[in-house]
């Protein structure tokens, strides 16, 4: 019942938002034209916006004249300038403290945040709130599980500025964020358990004790499926935990305060693993009431959302928006077969494929891709977020957009210049079961690249993956000089999936922030799964 009218209360406090965000979708050239000379006025005097001549653009084209797309290696000196503690650098308004991501495209980055930038990521959730709760009522009907991202330690910068936010909830407003807490099947304690499989166990004992969840939102589809993996090795010590009110793992004790003991649920649970066959079946039983689902769906994450999809049969699935650390790109609507634009949080544009002068949102076509430009609150000004998007239809005068995958992730060790949209259409030709990735071998003489995969049938799947590659004219040219040997094959042995997670782990990637990909510019790929080669 807390949850349910906590929930109640999200919805209601989201309403302005989510009626001013259609508003923008109605007419997207006024919004994102008022909303781009507001930023520009308000950083009008700082040493971006003075060597830009921000209080001169009086409209979008102007803007485009006037301003500069820039990527990472143009922003991040402002951002030294930033982390030293010199103000008025990217934004008049004070930096609040650093946020650190990173990914395939490079290192650790740190995004400046702002007042004004954590209003403008609410100006998107809460639209997604208010249609979620509207379009699946049942997802408001009982608590939910917010994946929690791992704690990073806690830094300052030079200057004094704090790296990273304390908590995932400080995104949100403190009303949002305090009713956010009140429908948490899982305490934001967790973030702070180190040990993946503590983790785990930790969150399986929380959410098999909340027989009327309701939604589970993660970023990652593998990620859940993971994380359900273990339920029937574990449901004996899950149910004495139940019994007992107990955590029975390594977690500090916030993590498991609020525990009670609960015969009944243990009961069931022992019930239900005796009756059921299944994992799917298994899920069904243990949370029938689970309404949604949400969870990225695009791009090479496809295989895995079918996965998941599968393994929970009584929930609704629903496609994350394009997120990002640097901002919101869509919003997802129910009913629609792509996110909305964030137009009442960033300013976006759309570069064409092909290349040409960047369209606005009002300007982009359906059948089009385009790669993304966001200017925040948080002082990126036309910044290059990397990532590609598909106009897929429409909704109002705006268009829905579908993420395709990274805008330049290429592979280019000696000039081959691989593509991974190239790489993910090969693998889907191919048709694996399971897991499966490319990834360079450094090692070998000469280089090559490896189908990573826990499929059968490699050494076939591999010769015809290095044909397929070769219709890249770059890949093949390197192929004929002999700069690179034929694609090898590796099979994964264990969990491919975990494998792959530890290892962007590895790498430096937040847990948080890894994405399946078909291909991964990282080579090492070997020492870091389970498995033999394949001749």
């Amino acid at each position: 019942m807390r949850a349910r009218l906590a929930n109640a209360a999200w919805a209601l406090a989201s309403r302005p938002a989510a009626t001013a965000f259609h508003r923008a979708l109605a007419d997207p050239e006024r919004a994102q034209t008022a909303l781009l000379l507001a930023t520009l006025r308000a950083n009008a005097n700082t040493a971006y916006g003075r060597a830009y001549g921000f209080g001169r653009v009086q409209s979008l084209r102007q803007f485009q004249d006037a301003v500069p797309v820039v990527g990472w290696d143009e922003v991040a000196p402002y951002v030294d300038r930033i982390a030293s503690g010199e103000a008025n650098v990217l934004t008049a308004e004070p930096v609040r403290l650093l946020e650190p991501t990173g990914g395939s495209s490079g290192g650790t980055k740190w995004i400046p945040y702002t007042r004004t930038l954590q209003t403008q990521i609410r100006a998107a959730v809460a639209p997604w709130i208010a249609d979620l709760f509207r379009s699946v009522p049942a997802s408001a009907h009982g608590p939910a599980y917010w994946s929690v991202s791992p704690a990073v330690a806690q830094e300052r910068t030079a200057g004094g500025l704090p790296v990273g936010f304390e908590d995932d909830g400080a995104y949100l407003s403190p009303l949002h964020r305090t009713l956010a807490r009140a429908t948490l099947a899982v305490p934001g304690a967790l973030r702070h358990v180190a040990d993946p499989e503590a983790f785990r166990y930790a969150t399986l004992r929380h959410l098999v004790a909340r027989r009327d969840l309701a939604v589970v939102s993660v970023w990652n589809p593998t990620f859940l499926t993971l994380l359900l993996r273990p339920l029937r090795a574990w449901a004996d010590r899950l149910a004495r935990d139940l019994d007992r009110g107990t955590l029975s793992a390594d977690v500090p004790d916030a993590v498991a305060a609020g525990l009670r003991p609960d015969p009944t649920r243990a009961a069931e649970v022992r019930r239900l693993i005796a009756q059921t066959t299944t994992e799917a079946d298994l899920v069904a039983a243990l949370w029938p009431r689970l309404a949604l689902v949400s969870a990225w769906a695009d791009g090479h994450a496809a295989g895995p959302a079918r996965s998941l999809q599968a393994l929970v049969p009584q929930a609704a699935f629903q496609p994350k928006g394009l997120i990002a650390t640097e901002g919101i790109v869509t919003i997802p609507l129910w009913g629609h077969g792509g996110g909305a634009p964030a137009l009442t949080s960033h300013v976006l544009e759309f570069v064409p494929e092909g290349g040409g002068r960047p369209r606005f949102a009002h300007e982009v076509e359906t059948g089009a891709r385009y790669g993304v430009l966001l200017t925040t609150g948080g002082g990126l000004t036309r910044y290059r977020l990397g990532d590609t998007v598909e106009a897929v239809g429409q909704v109002a005068a705006s268009p829905l957009l579908r993420f395709v995958g990274r805008e330049r992730a290429v592979s280019d060790r000696v000039g081959e210049k691989l593509h991974e949209g190239h790489v993910a259409q090969a693998l889907a030709a191919l048709d694996l079961d399971g897991f499966s990735m490319v990834a360079p071998d450094d090692t070998s003489a000469p280089i090559r690249y490896v189908l990573f995969s826990d499929a059968s049938g490699l050494p076939t799947a591999a010769r015809r993956l290095d044909e397929a590659l070769q219709t890249n004219v770059h890949y093949a040219l390197a192929r004929r000089l002999g700069q690179l040997g034929p694609v090898a094959a590796f099979r994964v042995r264990g969990d491919a999936e975990a494998g792959y997670l530890a290892g962007c782990v590895a790498l430096g990637q937040r847990l948080g922030d890894v994405k399946p990909t078909a291909l991964h510019r990282d080579g090492g790929w070997a020492d870091r799964f389970e498995g033999d080669w394949v001749a």
